[in-house]
């Protein structure tokens, strides 16, 4: 931003549109903290923070001290809770969660109903789904679950 001048678009770009089938810009706002974009049935806490080229879309909810930053989509009915942190191009959908102080990073996938928690690193392209549940000082990276 410039000094003085607030130069955030509040129009959605067009691939932040495309995340919700025949979605509108009047369908998305801004959030508070952080300028990320949020859709009309996401619920996303004051206390959460969305980076601005960070989505959230469908029906998630980003809670409590949460960190979705870089291109990060979160979608889906998937929750992002604590204070763990979501970022990088990482995607996390369906009924996924990801909780404590996990982090989630990378190109990284998470979905079905995948539970990420304690102090887990899910990174580069790994793809996380299914019931699968990681948490404690897990480090996963670049492998398919």
């Amino acid at each position: 931003m410039t000094e003085g001048k607030n130069t955030m678009s509040n129009t959605p770009p067009q691939h932040v549109l495309t995340l919700e089938y025949c979605s509108v810009p009047t369908d998305w706002h801004r959030h508070a903290n952080g300028g990320g974009w949020v859709f009309r049935h996401a619920r996303v806490a004051e206390t959460a923070y969305v980076g601005p080229d960070a989505a959230v879309c469908g029906h998630a909810q980003i809670l409590d001290y949460a960190w979705i930053d870089g291109n990060a989509r979160i979608g889906g009915h998937a929750t992002v809770r604590d204070t763990a942190n979501v970022g990088g191009n990482a995607t996390v959908t369906d009924n996924a969660n990801v909780g404590g102080n996990a982090t989630v990073r990378g190109d990284s996938w998470i979905g079905g109903s995948a539970k990420i928690g304690g102090n887990a690193v899910i990174w580069d392209t790994a793809e996380v789904a299914g019931d699968v549940k990681i948490a404690g000082d897990t480090y996963v990276g670049g492998v398919i679950f």
